[in-house]
């Protein structure tokens, strides 16, 4: 995704999502993966999707979800208030996305705004 597509039609309902991610009962913000926050875009932005799968195994490279994990990976989108981290699928091979799709890595990227 070139830079001028993330930053006029991507990164605005990426923040978006990502401010309305909840928190939990002690205030902190909640985390969301890549897979997450790429389907949340599709559902804000249906015309996203028609130029980027969101992801899953078989989906190829170039998901939708890869290139929000890419972006949200470099600091400089976000002036270092993005944070990072990753879970493991490991208990959860039974793990589906939305439309029965299977996750195509064994850790998923994880990220929540720092206010």
């Amino acid at each position: 995704m070139e830079k001028k597509y993330w930053e006029d039609k991507v990164r605005s309902v990426v923040v978006e999502i990502l401010n309305e991610s909840g928190k939990y009962e002690n205030g902190e913000q909640c985390f969301l993966t890549a897979y997450q926050i790429a389907a949340l875009v599709n559902q804000k932005k249906p015309d996203i999707e028609r130029e980027f799968p969101t992801g899953g195994k078989g989906a190829g490279p170039g998901t939708l979800a890869q290139r929000i994990a890419w972006h949200l990976s470099d600091d400089k989108y976000f002036e270092g208030k993005i944070e990072k981290a990753f879970l493991s699928i490991k208990g959860l091979e039974a793990f589906k996305f939305s439309g029965d799709n299977e996750p195509s890595n064994k850790e998923f990227s994880m990220f929540r705004l720092i206010n």
